[in-house]
């Protein structure tokens, strides 16, 4: 089991948070579809991979036409470029 870089708050509880969070995975590269567990996705145990699925379902929770969780990580990645 891995042990994480990123400090998993507590709870997200506004939309800077969220990116702030997702932003961290990415820097850590412990990042991962958020559609999908973490306990699927990375190395961790039962206990983390659940606290991560709660971030994330928190994170949803700000999904809106402005805020795409998925399409926020693909934009921190500089090698990625969105097909006309």
């Amino acid at each position: 089991m891995k042990t994480l870089k990123t400090v998993l708050p507590a709870k997200i509880t506004t939309i800077e948070q969220a990116k702030q969070y997702l932003t961290d995975l990415y820097n850590n590269s412990e990042s991962y579809h958020p559609e999908d567990s973490a306990s699927d996705c990375l190395d961790i145990d039962a206990e983390t991979g659940a606290k991560m699925d709660e971030l994330m379902e928190q994170v949803y929770g700000f999904f809106s036409d402005d805020f795409d969780p998925c399409g926020f990580l693909l934009h921190l990645d500089p090698d990625y470029k969105m097909e006309d």
